[in-house]
């Protein structure tokens, strides 16, 4: 008379509950994280079986590491870098994985706190991959005029398309493709 099934290999386990006596098939789940797509910290089953057959079954919990991804979009203030820099003092620099991805639009001096932040982040997790690919530099026109001579052709350039709100990404990269080219 069989009394349980262990099966594997798959990462997820099953039943997805923590105790029970219900249960004959058992999947263990993984008992360490591999990767991000890995939403939980790693399980393996303890089962007692009784004399009579029955089963009393519960779920450990076993991996040292937890892998997050997390998204931070509309970033637009020094409020809401303070506020998801917070929110990383909750993870362990001994446990926690995470990708993060920016996404919003900050100004000059805001934009260039990134980098430094960066260095703030990784020493509250074991490992940081960040994708800032869609976090903009608001370029204002008293940057423009900063940063390129009167009447230059970038100048002339950025200044006509800082003139219209309804491109803001036409000018973001103009803007990065001069900067780019000027070094």
């Amino acid at each position: 008379d069989v009394h349980a099934w262990l099966l594997g290999h798959t990462h997820v386990r099953f039943p997805d509950v923590d105790t029970g006596r219900a249960g004959r098939l058992f999947y263990p789940s993984t008992p360490e994280p591999d990767g991000f797509d890995c939403r939980h910290g790693g399980y393996a089953w303890i089962i007692d079986i009784e004399t009579d057959g029955s089963l009393y079954y519960r779920s450990a919990n076993t991996g040292a590491f937890q892998f997050h991804q997390k998204t931070e979009s509309q970033i637009e203030s020094e409020a809401d870098l303070a506020r998801f820099c917070r929110e990383f003092e909750a993870f362990r620099d001994e446990k926690d994985l995470v990708k993060l991805k920016l996404q919003g639009r900050l100004n000059g001096e805001l934009f260039d706190q990134v980098t430094a932040l960066q260095k703030t982040l990784e020493n509250c997790v074991r490992h940081l991959e960040i994708d800032s690919s869609e976090l903009l530099r608001v370029v204002q026109q008293a940057d423009i005029d900063a940063e390129f001579t009167q009447n230059s052709f970038p100048h002339r350039l950025l200044s006509t398309l800082a003139q219209s709100d309804e491109d803001l990404l036409a000018l973001q990269i103009a803007y990065d493709l001069v900067k780019e080219a000027k070094q």
